[in-house]
């Protein structure tokens, strides 16, 4: 979705909230927040989130006040300040779990393992992300069981355990695949592909990024798309192949622009320092122009890359 497309979306439920019900005030304010936090205003989105919880508390909506500390620790987690972070997502489990709401109690977990794994505690994770899971499980919730076995994964990852990060990554892919699931199906080969790539496996992770690439360009997914553009660029980097990288990685840089995704750009920007410097800076800016980036853009991301380069020295 466009940008200015969640603004219309964020317009439309701003109307909305005026006419609301004090029992809908909550929700509606919640989507507002999803909205915003979607397009990176995380500022914004916490606004939201508290305004969510005030209209809660107001009416002592513990349901609502649990959903809104939820996602205030959700924007704290992707602030990376996980420890603060932790601290609303306990709160939230602990309203969902006195309210009956396992669903959200296992959510609540599965994010407070998240916030574990950030600070480097990738036991007390596994911990966590073993109890939602279990959860899901009992719940027959499938996709939310095979997100949480997709970060499972990813501790796997972060501990060098290969191996077992492949294993669980598989065990996504089969679930996604049995629910038809095609854009969950192209997340987990993309992790597939990420742990081939941390084994310097650039082949197989190719490999793996170019299907999920073409599932989500079947599906139209934009982001993914971009995603999936933006890995396949780090891995021609680490082959050496500047190029070809610089050309992917533009053309995910412009997709992640259009569509307004404020984490996508990082994602791209170091890949993209190092095709600038192998390739000097007029023939970088040429390949970016080539694969479709406009010229103000270009000059824009050479000069965010030199003053980069500067701070890093």
């Amino acid at each position: 979705m466009k940008a200015h497309r969640w603004d219309a979306a964020i317009a439309d439920f701003m109307k909305a909230a005026k006419h609301a019900s004090d029992a809908q005030l909550p929700d509606v304010h919640q989507l507002i927040g999803r909205c915003r936090l979607t397009l990176g205003r995380l500022d914004q989105a916490m606004a939201s989130f508290e305004e969510s919880l005030r209209a809660a508390e107001s009416r002592e909506d513990n349901s609502g006040k649990a959903r809104a500390l939820g996602s205030m620790g959700l924007v704290w987690l992707i602030r990376r300040k996980p420890n603060k972070a932790r601290g609303f997502l306990l709160q939230s489990a602990a309203l969902c779990h006195d309210v009956g709401d396992k669903l959200g109690e296992a959510k609540a977990a599965a994010n407070i393992g998240l916030s574990w794994k950030d600070t480097g505690e990738p036991d007390r994770a596994l911990e966590c992300f073993a109890q939602a899971q279990k959860a899901f499980r009992d719940l027959d919730a499938r996709m939310e069981e095979a997100s949480v076995l997709g970060n499972i994964g990813r501790v796997w990852m972060d501990k060098g355990k290969f191996d077992e990060a492949l294993k669980t990554m598989a065990e996504v892919l089969a679930v996604m695949r049995a629910v038809g699931n095609p854009e969950g199906e192209a997340a987990a080969i993309g992790n597939i592909g990420d742990v081939h790539a941390m084994r310097g496996e650039f082949d197989k992770a190719l490999r793996s990024f170019e299907t999920s690439l073409g599932i989500h360009c079947e599906a139209g997914n934009k982001e993914g798309e971009a995603t999936d553009r933006s890995n396949i660029g780090s891995v021609l980097v680490g082959m050496g192949e500047h190029e070809k990288a610089t050309g992917s990685l533009a053309t995910a840089l412009g997709i992640f622009l259009d569509a307004g995704v404020a984490t996508g750009p990082r994602q791209c920007l170091r890949a993209l320092g190092e095709c600038m410097r192998s390739l000097g800076r007029e023939r970088f800016a040429a390949k970016c122009e080539e694969a479709g980036l406009k010229k103000r853009t270009v000059e824009r991301l050479v000069g965010i890359l030199e003053e980069r380069r500067r701070y890093a020295r």
